[in-house]
């Protein structure tokens, strides 16, 4: 069994789609069934949630609850030398209008371990997300699906969001509105938990990684967003369960 299939099993269990291998007696694993109830399954969650869904990389309700813009930008890896959403490797972020409906997000953005999500390798097209088609799911219709999605509210502002009045000649100016990159966001989360991690290994003499060279970041803040409802904000805010990180610049 494939990552993505364990993934889908440990789902299917915890939501009682399918029983538990370990309480089934002997005989009684019909794996061809089990594959078609988690498919109709998931099939039927994909298709009624994904078209409420907008894929963003800058979700404007990190900075205020009541804000409805974001927008997504795509990478680019120019080698200008500066430090921008384009220029960076991020999480692609799922927003929806329901935390009712976030149930599919949630499948999407499960982390392989590359350390990438579903919904990056079906974004990306590089074969890792063909494991879905075990359970009916054509991870190339998917991509076509999620092509459409990733527009977000370019060009729109929100009087919700911090502003910035830039002139820029005689009497004109340019509206800023300053947004956070929530995918910068949580790829630095997770890329400091992972920091974290390792120097705690080195340090313990029980751990196989005992005496490594390793690094920390001191000084970290945590900040949260959404309170006791972090789903209300984004699909990789829920993932996150409402944190993040601030570091001394």
């Amino acid at each position: 069994m494939g990552e993505i299939a364990e993934f889908l099993e440990s789902k299917a269990v915890a939501k009682k789609i399918v029983e538990d291998r370990k309480k089934l007696p002997d005989g009684f694993l019909d794996e061809e069934a089990r594959r078609v109830k988690i498919g109709v399954w998931v099939r039927d969650l994909l298709e009624k949630q994904i078209s409420k869904y907008t894929l963003a990389t800058h979700v404007g309700k990190f900075a205020n609850p009541d804000s409805t813009v974001h927008l997504y930008v795509e990478s680019k890896e120019r080698p200008d030398g500066y430090l921008t959403t384009e220029n960076t490797q991020c999480e692609t972020d799922i927003v929806y209008t329901n935390a009712n409906i976030m149930t599919a997000a949630m499948l999407l953005l499960y982390k392989m371990e590359d350390g990438q999500s579903i919904l990056e390798h079906i974004l990306n097209q590089d074969g890792k997300a063909d494991e879905l088609k075990l359970y009916g799911i054509d991870s190339e219709k998917l991509y076509q699906q999620f092509k459409d999605l990733k527009t977000g509210t370019r060009g729109f502002t929100d009087k919700n969001l911090r502003q910035v009045y830039f002139p820029i000649s005689e009497g004109e100016y340019h509206l800023l509105t300053v947004m956070p990159s929530t995918s910068e966001l949580g790829t630095l989360f997770d890329k400091l938990n992972i920091i974290r991690r390792e120097f705690s290994a080195a340090r313990d003499p029980k751990d196989p990684n005992y005496g490594k060279d390793c690094s920390n970041v001191w000084d970290k803040t945590v900040i949260t967003f959404g309170g006791t409802k972090p789903q209300n904000i984004s699909g990789l805010n829920m993932l996150h369960h409402g944190e993040g990180y601030l570091v001394s610049s």
